[in-house]
Formats: structure tokens, C-alpha cells, sequence
């Protein structure tokens, strides 16, 4: 059981759970079954969800994988916060909140994450990290 990744896993399916509400009451809002119709608003909606679908996945599959290797519990837990925060500052931007150091600072983030786990998880491929 993956215990420190899972309460990560779903508390980042609950923002994704939103963002796809939000998304579809856009859609039904503004009745724009495809595309954003040259809406900012919708589009908007569409990518702060589709970003979250880009990078979230492949994190927790790192995150996973990192708990799997033997990472430390302290490892795992800062990655999974700072990839909520970070997730959660991308979207306030791209919902009109936060300006576009929100943004910034999300994408940094999560980029942040990814080389951390991935330093981890090829140190410990090769044996370096043990």
C-alpha cells in the first residue's frame, strides 16, 4: 500500500474532480459543446483542467514509484504538498486569481517535483540512492 502517496492521490482527484465540473458548467454556461468558441472564459476553464491532466498523472506515477524504491516518508510528502500548492496556484490563475505569478510559481513548482523525483528515482536505479 502506498500510504504516504494515496491521501496525495486523492486529494489531487478531488481538484480534478472540480476542475472538470467547473469546466462542464462553462460548457453548459456559455452552450459550447466543442472547442471554447474563441471564449476566454471557457478557455480558460479547459486549460487549467488540461494542464492538471499533463503534469498530475505522470507526478504521482513518480510519487508512486519513489514510495515503491524505498523513498523516505519526508521525500514523498513534500513532493505531494508542494505538487498540491503548486497545482492549486496554476489553477487560481488560470480561474482569475493570483496574477501570473500564480502561474509561474505553479509551473515552477511542479517542475521542481519532477526533478527531485526524478533525481531520486534514477539514484536509486543505479544505486546510489539506497
Amino acid at each position: 500500500m502506498l500510504t504516504t502517496t494515496a491521501p496525495f492521490i486523492a486529494f489531487l482527484l478531488l481538484i480534478q474532480v472540480f476542475l472538470s465540473i467547473r469546466t462542464s458548467a462553462t460548457r453548459a454556461k456559455l452552450k459550447i459543446d466543442y472547442g471554447d468558441n474563441d471564449d476566454l472564459a471557457m478557455l480558460k476553464a479547459i486549460r487549467a483542467h488540461g494542464n492538471f491532466i499533463e503534469y498530475v498523472p505522470m507526478v504521482l506515477i513518480a510519487m508512486g514509484a519513489s514510495e515503491l524504491a524505498g523513498a523516505p516518508a519526508w521525500l514523498l510528502t513534500a513532493s505531494g504538498s508542494v505538487l498540491v500548492v503548486s497545482r492549486l496556484s496554476h489553477a487560481a490563475h488560470m480561474s482569475g486569481y493570483g496574477g501570473n505569478a500564480s502561474r509561474i510559481a505553479g509551473a515552477t513548482l511542479t517542475t521542481l517535483v519532477m526533478l527531485v523525483l526524478a533525481v531520486f528515482l534514477l539514484g536509486n536505479a543505479m544505486g546510489v540512492l539506497t
